[in-house]
């Protein structure tokens, strides 16, 4: 084989060596494209489940069909409206609608949690802790909510009702970020109330002022109606209002003052939480808390979950 045959024959080598690479090359390129594709799609599935869960079990709708069947299992009735969240109870609070609450978040928990069935069919893990009464193996009798951005908490414990402040990742609550509230109380057909005590701002005394749009202090006003009490004695005695310091200790209790009186006092703190404890006979309450900002959100505060792609090991999760 003469020079030029030898060089003939190398450059051909060489080509064939790099046709090869670059078809090893695609294929590899191909492969890798494949793979991310499958881990985009893997990322888009989980943040699909992700959003579902939080739409399910966490987020409390604004309005339509879907806020009516979460109302079905909530132990108080809501509303949302721009910067105003508005609530109706009772207290005490129902032990039967707390119970219902505690089962639809279990059955909710081991319906989404389940490998064999909720799972079985996109290869996604998904892991939830959250709120167990007795009846399911559990010890929590009390129940949180989080009205978004400002981090205040809606609290039920022990058929009593709160609003407090919280620490949530971004911020803590701040009762400054409350324009005022406003509150009706109903008494029970059965109470003899005849009596109405106030501390508001360091007075022992029970104001009954206008709001003023220029103080920057909280506004808070009460209306209690015993329309439908007829052993009840509160004349001019019914309204409570004024702007309070959220750093002083504010107090209003409804009771009955004499030696054959049945009603329990019904007390509420006011700074910066309103706690509202009773133990008598039901009353009826309705409030509506108006924020100085627009209320981004009205979230269940104790289910903690995260969805996991065991293939590509991505995990997102609602709380660290």
């Amino acid at each position: 084989m003469n020079g030029k045959g030898v060089i003939f024959s190398f450059t051909a080598l060489m080509l064939l060596l790099a046709v090869l690479g670059l078809s090893r090359l695609g294929n590899e390129m191909e492969s890798m494209q494949m793979q991310l594709a499958a881990q985009e799609n893997a990322a888009k599935e989980a943040s699909e489940k992700f959003d579902a869960i939080n739409s399910a079990a966490i987020a409390l709708e604004r309005e339509g069909n879907a806020k009516a069947v979460q109302e079905r299992s909530l132990p108080f009735d809501y509303s949302v409206d721009g910067n105003a969240l508005s609530l109706e109870y009772t207290l005490p609070l129902s032990g039967g609608r707390i119970n219902s609450f505690f089962d639809a978040v279990s059955v909710y928990r081991a319906f989404v949690s389940d490998r064999n069935y909720a799972n079985a069919f996109d290869g996604l893990r998904v892991d939830v802790n959250a709120a167990k009464n007795s009846a399911w193996g559990g010890t929590d009798t009390n129940i949180s909510f989080i009205v978004q951005p400002f981090c205040l908490e809606a609290r039920i414990f022990d058929l009593n009702f709160a609003l407090e402040k919280q620490k949530c990742s971004a911020e803590t609550f701040s009762a400054g970020k409350v324009k005022r509230i406003d509150m009706n109380i109903l008494v029970g057909a059965g109470d003899d109330f005849n009596a109405v005590s106030c501390v508001f701002n360091g007075s022992a005394a029970c104001p009954q002022n206008a709001f003023d749009s220029m103080n920057s202090l909280p506004y808070f006003s009460l209306n209690i109606n015993d329309s439908n009490c007829g052993s009840c004695y509160l004349a001019g005695k019914k309204i409570v209002s004024m702007h309070f310091n959220p750093a002083q200790e504010n107090s209003v209790a409804i009771s009955c003052s004499g030696a054959t009186c049945i009603s329990k006092p019904l007390n509420l703190a006011i700074g910066e939480l309103i706690r509202e404890t009773y133990s008598g006979q039901t009353a009826s309450i309705r409030q509506r808390i108006e924020f100085r900002e627009r209320i981004d959100g009205f979230e269940f505060n104790d289910f903690n979950y995260s969805v996991r792609a065991n293939d590509f090991n991505l995990l997102v999760k609602n709380r660290d």
